[in-house]
């Protein structure tokens, strides 16, 4: 596989932290008015435990229905402006997808072999919102799992069916009737 140039590395990295730097306080602490404190969003549940944290997103496991969750959680509006401003797109399109293969075969079966750890489950039913053109889930697919995805842009959902064969709701978590 090819790497991606420093100097794309670095203008792609600067673009996202122009677009995101006002999420967070000095201090690295998130920003109340971009992040909100959520409860569980599938149970409505207030009631969960930290469980993990995975390169620097804190998972929180509800109480009630046992479903993890990032905490806290990007606000709708942020979403939306991220989506709408072209910062994530140039993400996706300069980084993900064009680094598919380091992705997959480094980051997303790192990420899946410390989930797979900690549920300590063979088979496992997973819903991934924000999961983008859909690596991590297609690892998961590929190891037996039950996948679904849901991300607010369109071509990464249009990435995922092509070259994965997983069909990625476009829509944000909250549009989703459960």
């Amino acid at each position: 596989f090819k790497l991606k140039t420093k100097e794309d590395l670095i203008g792609v990295y600067s673009t996202f932290l122009k677009n995101t730097e006002y999420w967070f306080h000095a201090d690295g602490t998130p920003n109340s008015d971009y992040f909100s404190d959520i409860c569980c969003p599938l149970c409505q549940a207030e009631d969960s435990k930290p469980f993990l944290v995975i390169d620097n997103f804190n998972y929180d496991k509800c109480m009630n229905c046992g479903s993890v969750y990032t905490r806290p959680h990007l606000k709708n509006n942020v979403l939306t402006d991220l989506y709408s401003n072209g910062a994530y797109q140039a993400y996706q399109e300069n980084l993900v997808n064009k680094g598919k293969k380091i992705r997959s075969t480094i980051l997303e079966e790192r990420k899946f072999q410390q989930i797979k750890e900690v549920i300590g489950c063979k088979t496992v039913s997973i819903l991934d919102v924000g999961g983008g053109t859909a690596t991590f889930l297609n690892i998961c697919k590929n190891n037996g799992w039950n996948v679904q995805g849901v991300d607010a842009t369109k071509s990464s959902n249009k990435y995922a069916s092509e070259n994965y064969n997983i069909l990625v709701q476009e829509k944000q978590f909250s549009e989703i009737k459960f």
